[in-house]
């Protein structure tokens, strides 16, 4: 029993450590700012070494199933929204539309565009063009992203290069809201929006209640069950 005893407390001990761990982690790609250069690659590759280092399953599924989901999820926005700037068809980039950046952004196409920066062109395809990167975007042209947001993720089961399936819709919502608390923090108006996103994925898709509850302490997410909990009758 004293040594059965033993192997339950070392275990529990092991486990605790790897998910403290992984956690951990998370929180060091945030403080050294590998989210706000959109190093989602080096995240992903140092996550999933960490996954094979785990003793324990429960360990391994710490960092699979929520630090990895949740770098996948912001990485899933800048993946939509290269995929549909790109258009359907080749010459066909996207066209801006906010005329907030008149001089920058509104008619602007894209004619080309990469997981580093984004290449635009007057739409007539006349005259220079002028590059921006994707860190500059995210820091300083928070319309340009809530455009992009608007067209391919919040509507993205509508529109898009390719529809959202809900899983996908879901992940991108959340990875929205993650990249606004994390990386767009400096945004006037983010929280608002970044709460909304988090509980509109939560309810058309609940089983993400545990990671988005640990990711936004903040959000009250029982309001949800107690929603659905009205819906059933």
């Amino acid at each position: 029993e004293e040594k059965a005893r033993k192997e339950k407390e070392s275990r529990e001990a092991l486990i605790a450590e790897e998910i403290a761990a992984a956690k951990s982690a998370f929180e060091l790609f945030i403080a050294n700012g590998t989210f706000r250069r959109l190093m989602w690659k080096d995240a992903e590759s140092d996550l999933k070494s960490r996954a094979e280092l785990c003793k324990s399953a429960e360990g391994r599924r710490r960092v699979l199933d929520m630090e990895l989901k949740k770098v996948q999820m912001m990485k899933s926005v800048q993946d939509i929204f290269i995929r549909n700037m790109k258009g359907a068809k080749q010459g066909e980039g996207y066209v801006f539309t906010s005329r907030c950046y008149k001089n920058r952004f509104y008619d602007k196409m894209v004619a080309s565009v990469d997981d580093r920066e984004i290449v635009l062109i007057n739409k007539d395809r006349k005259g220079n063009t002028s590059k921006y990167s994707w860190q500059t975007v995210y820091s300083k042209y928070p319309l340009v992203m809530n455009e992009l947001w608007q067209k391919f993720i919040l509507n993205g089961r509508e529109n898009g290069v390719k529809k959202l399936t809900l899983r996908e819709w879901s992940d991108a919502q959340l990875g929205f809201a993650m990249t606004l608390k994390i990386v767009c923090s400096n945004v006037e108006g983010a929280e608002k929006v970044y709460r909304d996103c988090a509980m509109d994925a939560v309810k058309k898709f609940p089983r993400y209640k545990e990671l988005a509850a640990e990711t936004f302490p903040e959000i009250d997410f029982s309001a949800i069950e107690a929603e659905a909990a009205e819906n059933t009758f």
